[in-house]
């Protein structure tokens, strides 16, 4: 929420006019219930989109040979980010800012040098 915080004050004192709309992704997990950001962002004024994808009952056949994938983790930040893309097009908005909080940054930091050897988190920059 902090970085949706930091834009609304920017869209309040830049020169550039821009609009803003929040976008979340519920896994359909018991261990994650977004819903609670409903009513806090709509009183915010902004146009909020809340897609519900049982990301986690795909997991469990979207492997190889239908069986469960290799890394939950993975699979469900793809399917994440791909639902967060097609929110962005259908909704023409030509600029997608992703926020991770601090716990999933340095997990996704030792995921990617443990398994892959390679210094990085997210990739800052995709054509939508």
């Amino acid at each position: 929420l902090t970085l949706l915080h930091v834009l609304l004050e920017l869209q309040r004192k830049l020169p550039t006019k821009f609009e803003v709309e929040v976008c979340t992704i519920d896994p359909m997990t018991p261990s994650f219930d977004p819903s609670p950001l409903i009513p806090y962002v709509e009183s915010l004024g902004l146009k909020y989109h809340y897609v519900r994808d049982n990301i986690v009952e795909r997991a469990n056949s979207s492997g190889t040979g239908g069986q469960v994938v290799t890394s939950l983790c993975s699979f469900c930040a793809r399917m994440k980010r791909g639902n967060l893309y097609a929110t962005a097009r259908k909704n023409n908005c030509n600029k997608l800012v992703l926020a991770q909080h601090l716990d999933d940054c340095a997990e996704s930091f030792l995921m990617s040098v443990m398994h892959n050897g390679f210094i990085r988190t997210m990739k800052a920059h995709y054509q939508i």
